[in-house]
């Protein structure tokens, strides 16, 4: 019984640890994905001349703003 305990702690043990990997590599893809999203942001796909480049120009300059596309797709 004691061997039996100790293998399917030693089994659980390793569960864990791989579990916990798995969990640091998608905090990892998560954080690159948001970074992405971020930057993603910060370069407006809309051709905007130079002089033209705040963002509450971009805003309202067309019918729907990244941010309206971004909320209606959630």
């Amino acid at each position: 019984l004691s061997r039996q305990l100790s293998e399917e702690n030693a089994n659980l043990q390793e569960y864990v640890e791989k579990e916990v990997e798995e969990k640091k590599k998608l905090s990892r893809t998560n954080e690159e994905l948001l970074w992405k999203l971020q930057e993603g942001d910060a370069v407006s796909p809309v051709k905007l001349p130079p002089s033209s480049s705040t963002s509450f120009y971009r805003c309202s300059s067309g019918n729907s703003s990244p941010a309206k596309v971004r909320t209606l797709r959630r």
